[in-house]
Order: C-alpha cells, then structure tokens, then sequence
C-alpha cells in the first residue's frame, strides 16, 4: 500500500529570479576576505569569480522518500545515506537510481536514471524510471544541484533514454 504524507509540500525544480540571485550571491563580502590569511583570500576570491563567471542557471532537486511521479508512482524508501530533515522535523532519505517507486495499483517501477556516478547515482526530480515515468516532485527543497551557464553537466546526468531520443 502506497503511504503518502500530504501535509507536507512538494518541491519542483522550477525557481524564482530572486533564488537564483541568492544562490549566485558571493557568500563572502570583500571585507570578511581581508580577514583570512592571504592564502585562504585567494582561494575564496578565486571561487568567487568562477561562480560570477558560472552562475547557476537552474536546480535540479534531489528526490526524496515520497517523491511523486507523473503517473502516480510514489519513492517509499530512499536507499542512498544522505538524510535530509524538513521543516518538519521528519527525516528523508534521499533515492538514488535502482531504488523502486510503488504506484496505486501496487506495481513497482525502478529508478532508471540520477545525477550519475560521480554523484553517487542520487534520483533527481526529473529522474526517469525504467517504465517511461518521471519523477516530478520532492519532499525537500535542501538537497540541489545547481546547473552553471557555461558547464556542461557530466554525460550520465540524466541522460536521455533511448526511447525518448
């Protein structure tokens, strides 16, 4: 039987012109660098420029225990270490690809792809599953990849399936 916390929103990857400016923030001011040891100042400041010259462009959310598809299907246990805690206080596991989504009638589906190797094969909103289905929402919006203009995403980042090419 599917369990479904209703109470608790849902996350999308979509994202505000105001998000995207606090995520592309620098997170040090030019005051706090003069703090650090010379060393440390030059690598914040380096950092810095690169997130200028790369700003994030877009999210993709990690999903999580209760992450919904488009058909209906529902993540019911997250099998990669990483825990989030919502605003709640509940603790989400977080899916990664091969981990199964249960749908209403009781069949099961398999995550198909994630964020890709180097990424611990973790399921993202906008993962698809080996039946054709997407995974369209989470239950936490902490867990994120940001996707930088001018850096291209790894060749297993949610690739494209054959059928969909």
């Amino acid at each position: 039987m599917i369990e479904q916390k209703s109470s608790t929103p849902f996350y999308t990857n979509d994202i505000t012109p105001e998000r995207l400016r606090e995520l592309n923030k620098p997170y040090f001011s030019e005051e706090q660098i003069k703090a650090f040891d010379p060393e440390s100042a030059a690598f914040i400041r380096q950092n810095q420029a690169e997130q200028l010259a790369n700003p994030a462009i877009a999210i993709r959310l990690l999903a999580s225990e209760g992450s919904q598809t488009k058909r209906g299907g529902i993540i019911q246990k997250g099998t990669s270490p990483m825990v989030v805690t919502i605003e709640s206080g509940e603790k989400l596991a977080i899916a990664r690809t091969g981990d199964p989504v249960q749908y209403p009638d009781g069949s099961i589906a398999y995550i198909k792809t994630g964020a890709g190797k180097a990424n611990s094969n973790l399921a993202l909103v906008g993962s698809r599953l080996e039946n054709g289905d997407e995974i369209i929402n989470s239950r936490q919006n902490i867990g994120l990849f940001n996707i930088l203009q001018n850096t291209p995403v790894a060749s297993d980042f949610l690739p494209v399936l054959e059928a969909e090419a």
